[in-house]
């Protein structure tokens, strides 16, 4: 399927994202119709210059063996499903 892209280049997206405009959909589906490698280069920019050089990472950590709250439904650790593992 290819999408209108109409205005909607790498660079123009990241000059409005520059700007403190947001992306909508529709500017999503025509960036993801671009070559990776600008779309890449513009999103380095972009973070470069919003960003501060951290990066924010995630984990699941299993302190909780079928005992979490949580309704996440692709994970064994959820006391939602059973999974037939041992809880703790």
């Amino acid at each position: 399927m290819v999408y209108e892209t109409g205005y909607r280049t790498v660079d123009d997206a990241v000059a409005r994202v520059l700007d403190g405009e947001t992306l909508d959909r529709r500017d999503g589906l025509a960036l993801m119709a671009q070559p990776v490698e600008p779309l890449a280069e513009g999103a380095d920019y972009v973070r470069s210059q919003l960003g501060d050089d951290t990066v924010d990472a995630c984990s699941i950590v299993n302190a909780k063996a079928g005992n979490c709250a949580e309704d996440c439904g692709f994970c064994a650790q959820s006391v939602h499903f059973d999974t037939g593992i041992d809880t703790y």
